[in-house]
């Protein structure tokens, strides 16, 4: 398709498109970095392939690399599928890889930290660090599945998944250890354009710090067959060239076997790895309603303890099953003639088969009817108001941290706006804690007055004119 041939009014062209130009801009492809690199990959072509990728792997650890994560991610790739040789890298290669491969798309790609570099999961054996890496809020999401992964039944397949999660966790939470990182600990907003001296100087100690004998792991308790499901197959090395960051087969299986020692590759996509693998097995097929009614709950309990906008805990946000998924809805006036209208909608979880967490879940029309519907009571209940002065929707995407598509219908309405925000960024769970949460989005009020209004679910579709986008 030329652009000459584009219509603006295709959906199916338009989804295309957006998914052309993510891929291309912001998930690079493996291949393409390496096309545009042929000197870095004839560097790395003598190299231990393992050995090669856990300098990277180490650095990747490092607080102050935490916004050059794509690079040293794709660093990781690039050793795993072009290195062929027997050899240990010196510390002087691995700072020119790093400076070589930030030239191009990488380095253009590359953008400052805004996530904390250190997540911290919670779950009934105790809590677990996570490197969050290239994935906004993925500590937040990761949460939302290990509380599904909790409940599940106890019978066998259950059971030793959640036995190699766990041991997957407890791995992570070793790696973190072992390089001094603490919970919520930030690191270097900003990307740099080389490895800082003292990193380099201490290159044998970083490289060491992602890899582990039988017996540092049987110190650990953990069982290395539970982590069978998250080990890389070297014979799929080849396969990456095809594959896209953010949905390359090394990201589903970070870890590797280097002789007797386990290595973790890429210490910072464990949490995506457990996520994406955790869908793909019980999220998809017949099972993909069960599992979204499942997170439409477990963000549900969320909400239930969370104490919006400075109110009370408990607030009404109830998710009820609709013809598009599960959405909730709730409203307030927060001060006097000024409305606010929190509208949910969960994650359905179609397509992910396609793309993983680096996919998207592309609501381009399907969605813009009901948001519509939804918002039209609400409107007219506050407009019916001697006092109204103007209102707010925020329509939150609650997922597993995909993309979320939507094109939006461009329904005026007096005093009234629309925006899409993400669940973990858009301060319905940031700011909920503070009582002066209510002047970030009109101005502050003494009392939150529940506002009542219907929720509607009907259907077809009309065309649509506004994208939107949120996780």
């Amino acid at each position: 398709m030329t652009i000459d041939q584009f219509d603006p009014d295709d959906t199916k062209a338009m989804r295309e498109l957006v998914a052309a130009l993510r891929i291309d801009a912001i998930t690079p492809q493996i291949g393409k970095i390496r096309d545009e690199h042929s000197e870095l990959i004839r560097m790395l072509g003598p190299l231990h392939p393992v050995r090669a990728a856990s300098a990277f792997a180490g650095l990747l650890t490092q607080p102050d690399l935490q916004s050059n994560c794509l690079r040293l991610e794709v660093l990781v790739h690039l050793c795993v599928a072009e290195c062929h040789g027997r050899r240990t890298p010196p510390a002087s290669t691995v700072g020119q890889a790093f400076r070589a491969i930030g030239k191009g798309r990488c380095g253009r790609a590359e953008d400052p930290a805004e996530d904390v570099f250190v997540s911290n999961v919670m779950s009934e054996r105790g809590n677990f660090r996570v490197l969050d890496g290239i994935w906004e809020s993925g500590g937040f999401f990761l949460q939302r599945i290990v509380n599904m992964i909790e409940r599940m039944p106890v019978e066998p397949p259950f059971h030793r998944f959640r036995a190699s999660v766990y041991a997957l966790l407890r791995l992570s939470d070793a790696v973190c250890d072992r390089a001094r990182l603490y919970r919520n600990q930030r690191g270097n907003a900003q990307p740099v354009s080389a490895v800082p001296s003292k990193l380099l100087d201490r290159m044998p100690r970083i490289r060491g710090l992602v890899r582990f004998s039988g017996i540092q792991l049987q110190e650990l308790g953990i069982d290395p067959a539970h982590l069978a499901p998250f080990i890389f197959d070297p014979d799929q090395h080849q396969g990456l060239r095809g594959e896209t960051i953010a949905h390359t087969s090394l990201e589903r299986r970070p870890l590797a076997w280097d002789d007797d020692e386990l290595v973790v590759l890429l210490p910072t996509a464990i949490g995506a790895a457990i996520r994406r693998t955790f869908v793909e097995r019980f999220g998809s097929g017949p099972n993909q309603p069960v599992c979204a009614s499942e997170l439409a709950r477990d963000y549900g309990e969320l909400f239930a303890r969370t104490p919006l906008l400075g109110g009370q805990a408990g607030a009404p946000v109830r998710f009820m099953p609709s013809e598009h998924g599960w959405v909730a809805s709730v409203a307030w006036e927060v001060d006097r003639g000024r409305h606010l209208h929190l509208l949910f909608f969960v994650d359905p979880l179609h397509g992910f088969e396609d793309g993983g967490l680096g996919g998207e879940f592309s609501a381009f029309s399907s969605l813009a009817d009901p948001v519509d519907e939804a918002i039209e009571p609400v409107y007219r209940h506050a407009r019916g108001s001697p006092d109204f002065r103007d209102g707010l929707t925020l329509l939150i995407g609650c997922g597993i941290g995909r993309n979320v598509s939507l094109w939006l219908n461009n329904t005026e309405r007096d005093d009234w706006a629309l925006e899409t925000m993400s669940v973990r960024r858009s301060g319905a769970l940031m700011v909920s804690n503070c009582q002066s949460s209510r002047s970030v989005l009109f101005s502050q009020s003494e009392t939150l007055r529940p506002m009542p209004h219907p929720m509607s679910n009907v259907c077809p579709s009309r065309k649509s004119g506004e994208p939107r986008a949120c996780r």
